[in-house]
């Protein structure tokens, strides 16, 4: 047989079956995973990454309610409220726990054993 190119690395060699593609297994493993790294990323940006992107993607004028009579979802056509737009102009908070030092100490809570808590008649 003449010889071929890998189609990983590109070294010439001479193929054992018609149909083999690659120099050696290690070659053949990296080019598949080149392949899914490559499908996962192309799948991965065509997504829509969140629920309003996929909306806006949808063709609701060609397909039409499913339902004869049905009116078009409801709020479709809104802005964004208001209430969000004001979060999004918030501070950030601080995280929990910042200042440990400011917490009392435990020797300071005071715990009668002898206490029973009232019961309600009826």
């Amino acid at each position: 047989m003449p010889q071929l190119k890998c189609a990983e690395c590109g070294e010439p060699f001479a193929p054992r079956e018609a149909k083999q593609r690659f120099c050696s297994p290690a070659c053949r493993i990296a080019w598949f995973a080149n392949e899914r790294r490559e499908a996962v990323r192309r799948y991965r940006s065509e997504m829509p990454s969140s629920y309003f992107e996929m909306e806006a993607g949808r063709d609701d004028e060609s397909s039409g309610p499913a339902v004869t009579g049905a009116s078009p979802v409801y709020g479709a056509n809104l802005p964004a409220p208001a209430w969000s737009k004001a979060l999004a102009s918030l501070p950030k908070e601080r995280p929990l726990g910042e200042r440990v030092d400011a917490v009392n100490d435990i020797s300071a809570v005071w715990f009668d054993p002898e206490y029973v808590a009232p019961t309600v008649e009826s």
